[in-house]
């Protein structure tokens, strides 16, 4: 135990002695506990080396937080960083130090900032991956949109652009997945496709928001992953269009339609522009995002826990 002006730092195990070192150890578990009434501890000083000690604790809690699957129970339930409580039976293995009153307020500054970093910690760890729209199990791959160079057999320029909503609030993009092959079997032309997000034009896709990148496509059909470099932000509410184009001037793929070959809206580009249709089937396409706002709960969490510990420094200051 480390005692802070009647406060204490516990680890879930004694400290050890200076040496014998514990960074990286699994298991640990802060906990700031209340002790107004506590006096048996010895007159030992704290010297660099056990300040040093508690930093180490401190960025090691940090980085338990950033495993999931290491988070003791003690840091996660309830969305605490801290468990306090009071001491009522010592264990005759703990060690007590005193600390000199720069050493109380380097803690004190230290111990505002650990539950800072350990609450914006929990906040990214409970920013997860959501699925915005899913149309890729079950897709056909036989059949599909064509896309196509003016240099392909075809000698058209085809692209095809599919629409997709937001609900459920803002997001930032991470990546859409869509399945495609290539085109004109037995030919199979060795064909790239590229992928756009676009924003809605009253109903039509509009301009380019960001472009995901040119991959190759392959036969039979495959999913392929276009990843977002910029991220950009989705809003709650608003239409936004996925567009697939030919990657190169000899293009010849086929975007997958959903297996039940249901129709609905699409937009297609023949090289004058976008025009829509909700003859066409559907096409196979997964867009993946991540939330942009953090969730209420854990926002609560984090503010309490900085106000609790600005009120734990002021009662406690000189």
């Amino acid at each position: 135990m480390i005692m802070l002006d009647g406060w204490v730092w516990q680890r879930s195990c004694p400290i050890p002695a200076p040496g014998n070192g514990f960074a990286g150890r699994t298991g640990l578990v802060l906990e700031l506990l209340n002790i107004p009434d506590f006096h048996q501890n010895s007159n030992t000083p704290l010297d660099s080396t056990y300040l040093g000690c508690y930093i180490s604790l401190c960025m090691e809690a940090i980085q338990l937080l950033q495993s999931p699957a290491e988070v003791p129970s003690a840091l996660a339930g309830d969305g605490a960083c801290f468990v306090r409580q009071r001491i009522r039976h010592w264990s005759r293995n703990s060690r007590t130090v005193r600390l000199g009153r720069t050493e109380r307020y380097a803690m004190k500054v230290t111990a505002l900032l650990v539950g800072f970093l350990m609450g914006f910690t929990l906040c990214v760890g409970v920013a997860q991956a959501d699925v915005l729209y899913n149309t890729l199990p079950g897709y056909d791959n036989s059949a599909g949109a064509t896309i196509s160079g003016t240099g392909a057999a075809t000698q058209t320029y085809l692209s095809y652009a599919q629409p997709f909503t937001v609900a459920g609030g803002n997001f930032t993009l991470s990546s859409v997945e869509v399945a495609a092959s290539w085109a004109g079997y037995p030919l199979r032309n060795a064909s790239t496709v590229s992928l756009s997000l676009l924003a809605d034009n009253t109903g039509t896709p509009g301009s380019e928001i960001e472009s995901l990148g040119t991959m190759s496509t392959a036969y039979p059909a495959s999913v392929i992953q276009f990843n977002s470099s910029s991220h950009p932000l989705l809003e709650s509410g608003q239409t936004y269009w996925v567009a697939m184009l030919p990657g190169a001037s000899n293009t010849w793929a086929s975007w997958c339609v959903v297996g039940s070959h249901t129709p609905g809206l699409g937009a297609i580009d023949e090289g004058s522009g976008w025009a829509t249709s909700t003859n066409d089937g559907i096409c196979a396409m997964k867009v993946n995002a991540v939330s942009a706002v953090p969730e209420p709960g854990t926002l609560l969490a984090l503010c309490s826990g900085i106000l609790g510990l600005a009120g734990f420094a002021a009662r406690h200051r000189k």
